[in-house]
């Protein structure tokens, strides 16, 4: 009987983790496409918006009157830099799952066309979020995109929580790792 209850224990423990797991990333995925639609839409595509911060400060107030707390200025900045850092990788998985559905390799024009890519689905398997939002708000600090990597790959593989991350890269892990070995073998890790 012991087995059957640790069995059914399990299961549980497994859903959970499961439900947690979707959960982080469908935010990531949120924040996300929030920051692309601020980049893309409403500043067309420059890093900055030519009418200054009043936008965000009126979507933070329509999505606080519609949604509740979480979308402050703050947030929203940190969704256009998220999708910022992030839109290349994502731009990469989404032209090679739209080849591999299509049996070809996608024209330049398409390729480049960001209407015709805003119409294209990209499953949720091909974002390459594998940490929660607190996590990449921490990476999201470090401009050294090989660092960057590093930090990103290493809180991925030791399963770090948000703290072990933050605490490492207070630390300056990377920077002793490059001090102590040699520069390839830290390259190796960061990719």
């Amino acid at each position: 009987m012991d087995n059957f209850f640790d069995n059914v224990a399990r299961i549980i423990e497994k859903a959970r983790k499961h439900v947690s797991r979707s959960v982080d990333l469908t935010m990531c995925i949120t924040y996300f496409e929030i920051g692309r639609m601020i980049v893309e839409e409403e500043q067309e595509g420059e890093a900055r918006a030519k009418y200054g911060s009043e936008l965000l400060a009126e979507l933070s107030q329509f999505l606080g009157k519609k949604f509740g707390s979480g979308f402050s200025e703050t947030n929203l900045r940190n969704s256009r830099k998220f999708y910022q850092i992030y839109s290349p990788s994502i731009q990469q998985a989404m032209s090679a799952e739209l080849e591999n559905q299509k049996g070809q390799t996608l024209s330049d024009e398409f390729k480049n066309d960001k209407k015709l890519q805003k119409l294209q689905l990209l499953p949720i398997e091909s974002y390459p979020f594998r940490l929660n939002w607190s996590h990449y708000l921490i990476l999201m600090r470090i401009k050294n995109e090989q660092e960057r990597r590093f930090y990103e790959i290493e809180a991925i593989n030791q399963h770090w929580t948000y703290r072990h991350l933050q605490r490492q890269y207070g630390s300056s892990l990377y920077e002793r790792l490059a001090l102590s070995r040699n520069k390839d073998e830290i390259m190796r890790l960061a990719n």
